[in-house]
């Protein structure tokens, strides 16, 4: 929460999508707990939305959930902030994914999103023991997240990193 708030301030009442958002997803738990924020969640696995709704359920919260393949689900509305977290790296086209991202945004809206840093020596530990995973993920440069921004007319304020 204290990188979130960083990033996007007061979260009350705002409209938060999360793009990929199933699972034991405490993130989007606490914007919704902590943060006052309205949360719903798009992600294609009826599993893992089963688990993200019995997590919000065993703290008495409340989720809109949507079982749909992201780039095919139509919202009924725009979203103050969308987010996703690792879910950029899945795709070739960076430019796509930030194309999703902006259509489920208002136009004064906000867009925060994770990758994976792939150059740590964490990384070069997680390629050695896990190779078949590793290989699933894409490295987008700082530069070709940029340039993306730029064919999308989109204002990409900053690239941080955080943890090691």
């Amino acid at each position: 929460m204290k990188m979130i708030n960083a990033k996007l301030g007061n979260l009350e009442g705002l409209e938060i999508l999360e793009l990929g958002g199933g699972g034991n997803n405490l993130r989007l738990l606490a914007m919704h707990q902590y943060g006052n924020a309205n949360v719903t969640a798009v992600d294609f696995s009826y599993v893992s939305l089963k688990e993200l709704r019995a997590l919000f359920a065993a703290h008495s919260r409340r989720i809109a959930i949507h079982e749909a393949d992201i780039f095919d689900w139509k919202s009924p509305k725009k979203f103050d902030v969308v987010v996703h977290w690792g879910l950029m790296e899945y795709f070739e086209d960076p430019t796509a994914t930030l194309e999703l991202t902006l259509k489920h945004l208002k136009t004064d809206g906000v867009a925060l999103f994770t990758m994976p840093n792939m150059h740590t020596w964490a990384t070069r530990l997680w390629k050695q023991c896990s190779p078949n995973n590793f290989s699933k993920h894409i490295l987008h440069t700082d530069e070709n997240i940029q340039k993306s921004s730029d064919q999308l007319n989109c204002d990409l304020r900053s690239a941080f990193y955080f943890g090691y």
